[in-house]
């Protein structure tokens, strides 16, 4: 995050540099000054795509770079054109080459997960034992359990999870102050919720390439305790589910 920020202000700060000198002739370009600012900041979009491998937004960038300078190039096309050839062939180069684009994404993933691997092993070694009102649960590489929860002054769950599926059931919980908070961190994981009936559901969670599920409660009137989620999923999916 901090990149980009450095990366765009820099960007915006060259962007005015160049709207002053155009004004002021420190240079010769034979173009209004609008095309001189629109050029640059379609070249740094450009620039941040191809860093990223991102066919759509490379595609697009030189498109629009085209649609500006078809005149210099001695060809006249309508906008329209330009735009439908240039969808026309994200579409193709994507089918051709979406799977090594897919195998780039992969890499970067594995590097995320490897990350996360020493984070959950300095997390599990930190943590203290839980308690009646604190319960941390955490599940490693490719491994898949269940997990009873049994409290009766219950405030917060914590939950690492790491390539790994884990389904967690809340029937024998009290909640401390009508409300357990649910802190996730998953990564490339599967995680179930089964919730007694009365509970409300909160979803707060920052979910990246992930997928969330909640099961709208049977009678919305008679709702007595909730359970906040908080955190992050990345690549990951979760499910709520009320018990009969």
């Amino acid at each position: 995050m901090r990149k980009e920020r450095w990366f765009w202000g820099l960007a915006c700060l060259l962007a005015a540099v160049l709207l002053i000198g155009s004004q002021l002739q420190w240079f010769n370009y034979p173009f209004s000054s609008g095309t001189l600012i629109a050029t640059f900041l379609i070249v740094v979009i450009l620039i941040k795509n191809l860093i990223d491998l991102s066919l759509t937004g490379i595609i697009f960038s030189l498109a629009f770079l085209f649609f500006l300078y078809q005149k210099l190039l001695g060809i006249s096309l309508s906008g329209w054109t330009i735009f439908l050839a240039a969808l026309l062939l994200n579409i193709g180069l994507s089918l051709i080459f979406g799977p090594i684009i897919h195998r780039h994404h992969f890499i970067s993933l594995q590097t995320l997960f490897a990350s996360n691997r020493s984070r959950i092993k300095h997390i599990k070694k930190d943590w203290p034992i839980s308690n009646d009102e604190v319960i941390r649960l955490s599940g490693g590489r490719l491994t898949s359990s269940t997990k009873y929860l049994q409290a009766r002054n219950l405030k917060e769950v914590d939950v690492v999870m790491l390539m790994s599926d884990m389904s967690i059931y809340f029937d024998q919980v009290v909640a401390k102050d009508t409300q357990v908070e649910v802190k996730l961190d998953c990564t490339a994981s599967n995680l179930e919720l089964y919730i007694p009936q009365g509970w409300q559901v909160i979803d707060q969670l920052r979910p990246l390439m992930s997928n969330v599920e909640i099961e709208p409660a049977v009678d919305a009137t008679v709702l007595t305790n909730t359970i906040l989620l908080t955190g992050q999923l990345k690549a990951s999916n979760l499910e709520a589910y009320y018990l009969d």
